[in-house]
């Protein structure tokens, strides 16, 4: 995983998450990751760590059918959020 550490508009970090069907895997500042289950209680945790920090976005990588559990999860937490699908980016200039 790669790690996201820019800082958004609003000088919040900006936070990269890794879903996968059992692992939220996130990484934000200084290359720390952090791993949550993928279930009810990971997805808890993971919302209260976001709580935490100083989020100006979210960015999900997503290449399972996990989206619409991850949308909801972020409208509930307040959290401005979106998704990256590897196989429609390229790689930056």
């Amino acid at each position: 995983m790669t790690a996201v550490t820019e800082r958004g508009t609003s000088g919040g970090m900006v936070v990269g998450i890794d879903v996968s069907k059992t692992r939220l895997d996130t990484s934000a500042g200084g290359g720390q990751v952090h791993t949550f289950a993928n279930d009810g209680e990971g997805t808890a945790a993971l919302l209260e760590w976001l709580a935490a920090q100083r989020v100006a976005l979210v960015v999900c990588e997503l290449t399972g059918g996990t989206r619409s559990l991850w949308c909801a999860a972020c409208v509930k937490g307040s959290l401005p959020c979106t998704w990256l699908i590897p196989t429609r980016c390229g790689p930056s200039p």
